[in-house]
């Protein structure tokens, strides 16, 4: 049959170096990209920080209106801390799903991402 990651990491991992790699790019995903994929990926997270926020909000009022809890705020508080968790349907591991790119909230898939051309004639990244 098929071997198993671990018994792939076994037999070709031997002074730890793959591992050690894979808990990198899991843990902190930016260090694995080229540096002109980092800038790019840095000026995006800029650029689309107010954007994002702005979703958020209006996904978690979307929430709290069909929660009917508007002005629960411990229900307020749950829903709030539950926007960004969004792992693949059957997933039974969120705590190893990657943090970036990974997997967005579930309600991130109505928006595009999409670099277009600013006032100032600089490309910026637009939600």
């Amino acid at each position: 049959g098929v071997p198993s990651m671990d018994e792939l990491l076994q037999k070709y991992d031997t002074d730890g170096t793959i591992t050690r790699l894979m808990e990198l790019e899991r843990e902190s995903p930016e260090a694995m990209l080229e540096p002109a994929q980092l800038e790019e990926a840095t000026a995006g997270a800029e650029h689309l920080r107010c954007g994002v926020c702005r979703a958020m909000c209006k996904q978690a009022l979307v929430e709290a209106r069909a929660a009917k809890a508007l002005r629960d705020e411990e229900s307020l508080s749950a829903i709030t801390a539950s926007l960004c968790v969004g792992v693949p349907t059957g997933y039974d591991d969120p705590e190893n799903q990657p943090k970036y790119p990974g997997n967005p909230p579930l309600w991130g898939e109505r928006y595009r991402v999409r670099k277009r051309r600013g006032a100032g004639g600089e490309d910026r990244w637009r939600l």
